[in-house]
């Protein structure tokens, strides 16, 4: 896979690259978008940031995918039951695991942030999860 074959329908605007990529064998389309600190980009500006997020794409399998969307699901969960009379199950978090999918990802030189989307039970929360190319969570959020 080259560096251009995973991403489609691309432009630079703001300078940032953005446009849909496809995540082998489990997304056809998922936005995304490369921002560097760099005025009036061009498209050989963001070589070696799409190199970078290649690498991660090609490794994020199934099983990546699901280790991530539990730690979030479980993050999210037990915060949504903080200090309330209600001792949440396991089947809270697959139900939420399994309603996260892959809305967006924005790639920066040192991170990413991957947002969700939830249809079911977060419908009009924005979720989003900060991570680094070596799949270490930095951060999750929803708002």
């Amino acid at each position: 896979m080259n560096h251009m074959e995973f991403i489609n329908n691309f432009q630079i605007k703001n300078n940032q690259l953005i446009g849909v990529m496809t995540i082998p064998n489990l997304y056809d389309s998922v936005e995304f978008s490369f921002n560097i600190e760099k005025k009036a980009a061009d498209i050989s500006d963001f070589k070696e940031l799409i190199n970078k997020s290649k690498d991660f794409i090609i490794q994020l399998d199934k099983n990546k995918i699901s280790k991530i969307t539990t730690f979030v699901s479980e993050e999210i969960t037990d915060a949504a039951y903080e200090g309330i009379d209600y001792e949440y199950s396991k089947q809270d978090i697959y139900k939420l695991k399994n309603d996260l999918k892959i809305k967006r990802i924005n790639f920066y030189n040192e991170d990413m942030i991957i947002f969700f989307e939830s249809n079911k039970i977060f419908t009009e929360m924005k979720i989003s999860c900060q991570m680094d190319y070596e799949f270490n969570i930095e951060d999750i959020t929803v708002g």
